[in-house]
């Protein structure tokens, strides 16, 4: 991708056809990208749960990396990967249950970038998850 991510026709486009693993974010909706932020509407259905029924957790590290991900694409054109992540799961999201989801642009340096996601409850607003996730900001010639 050449240039920073300006709306949420560029999100799409990125995304659609992707064969990496981030394709199970599929079913989200894009409500806005831009300015370091980006927010998603997503429902729970049977293929985002484990075997008790709730958001699975690895889904959950899978959203974060990459609605955090997107938001950093506003700012940063550059390829960047992931060196930490902390989730922290504060209620429980079961099947059925619609996650309204925002990631941030804390603060993005040469090489590092420093990334929040807040989860909530559309019903309720209650945050149910939140993380903070570090990125390394790759010289993209580099990957030649």
């Amino acid at each position: 991708m050449s240039g920073v991510l300006k709306d949420v026709a560029g999100l799409l486009k990125f995304i659609k056809g992707r064969k990496s693993f981030g394709r199970v974010i599929h079913k989200m909706q894009i409500l806005s990208v831009g300015n370091g932020k980006c927010s998603v509407e997503l429902k729970i259905e049977d293929e985002h749960v484990n075997t008790m029924g709730f958001l699975h957790t690895g889904l959950t590290s899978t959203l974060m990396d990459c609605i955090s991900g997107f938001a950093l694409m506003t700012k940063v054109p550059n390829t960047h990967v992931s060196t930490d992540m902390h989730i922290s799961c504060l209620k429980p999201v079961l099947r059925g249950d619609t996650l309204l989801i925002d990631g941030w642009v804390q603060k993005s340096a040469k090489t590092l970038a420093f990334l929040e996601v807040e989860m909530r409850d559309k019903v309720s607003g209650e945050a149910v998850v939140r993380g903070i996730h570090t990125k390394y900001i790759l010289d993209d010639l580099f990957l030649i």
